[in-house]
């Protein structure tokens, strides 16, 4: 703790640095960093964890790379909100499932969509294959067609669906 805490400013009653200091113990504690990086902790106290196999999947090829950038970035906004996110391997997951992370706990799938022509398809899918429990959907663009789209999925699928514009970044939960 001391090394994290050098040469700052006392401030007993609200301490920004003994909060992250204190999520940082834990997530040491619970994720290993021989198998976990501790990829980002946000100010409000959400966290990504990434497992190490995962980054080495990421390198792979330029096509990996670029997924796999992609869902760094939505994990990202993802701890920006609170939440804590840990991005899994292909091979730690339940048996059958595909998603991408679990989100305090409960599997995810991450989405992003520039268009309309596939989203209930994908939204579907990672429902009824990959095992999702909640999917997280970025909207790269702000056009009204691909948020009635999104509506359209809500309507006709059952699990929760969390979704933000790449614009702003604030996440929202569709009802």
């Amino acid at each position: 703790m001391r090394r994290h805490l050098f040469n700052r400013a006392k401030d007993c009653h609200s301490c920004p640095y003994v909060d992250k200091a204190v999520i940082k113990a834990k997530l040491e504690e619970q994720y290993p960093t021989d198998k976990w990086e501790h990829s980002y902790i946000s100010e409000s106290g959400g966290y990504v964890v990434t497992e190490r196999q995962r980054i080495n999947e990421g390198k792979q090829n330029s096509r990996e790379r670029g997924i796999f950038t992609k869902e760094q970035s939505m994990c990202k906004v993802l701890a920006e909100h609170g939440h804590h996110v840990s991005h899994l391997s292909r091979t730690n997951r339940e048996e059958g499932g595909s998603y991408d992370i679990l989100l305090d706990g409960i599997s995810a799938d991450l989405k992003s969509f520039h268009g309309t022509g596939s989203l209930i398809k994908q939204v579907k899918h990672a429902y009824e294959k990959q095992g999702a429990k909640t999917v997280i959907v970025r909207l790269e663009t702000d056009e009204v067609e691909l948020f009635e789209k999104l509506l359209e999925a809500r309507r006709k699928l059952k699990g929760r669906i969390l979704y933000y514009r790449e614009s702003e970044k604030i996440l929202r939960e569709l009802l």
